[in-house]
């Protein structure tokens, strides 16, 4: 197994049964919604929001450099987190998106309930 798959399967021993965030960056507005759009098509999220443009300043190649990103960040479950990865490789515009994936602790009903029917997950979150 190569080294993204190792990450997601310990990241799938951690997570809980209380639901996930899952965030990307992008530097470009029709690929965030592209993004969005994709997950809440396929069932993989419940919700993702698109938030930008901000401002990123990053270390790359030895240099500081400066850009502006957007945000996009999926409410979703523990059983289709996966497919939101995938998803949003298939769609994001960089080679190596930064995806990063959190374990939602307290979540207020009715949220949990309705993102398990969103993303047609066969129990509440």
């Amino acid at each position: 197994m190569d080294a993204a798959g190792d990450m997601v399967h310990e990241a799938q021993d951690a997570i809980d049964e209380d639901g996930v965030i899952v965030t990307t960056f992008t530097d470009d507005t029709s690929t965030a919604e592209a993004i969005a759009n994709t997950l809440v098509e396929r069932r993989s999220a419940a919700c993702v929001r698109v938030s930008g443009p901000m401002t990123s300043t990053y270390r790359s190649q030895g240099r500081a450099e400066t850009a502006q990103e957007w945000k996009v960040e999926a409410r979703s479950s523990h059983e289709r987190f996966e497919e939101c990865i995938a998803s949003i490789r298939e769609v994001h515009n960089y080679d190596a998106p930064e995806i990063v994936v959190c374990s939602v602790v307290v979540w207020q009903e009715p949220h949990p309930q309705w993102a398990a029917e969103e993303t047609g997950t066969p129990q509440a979150l």
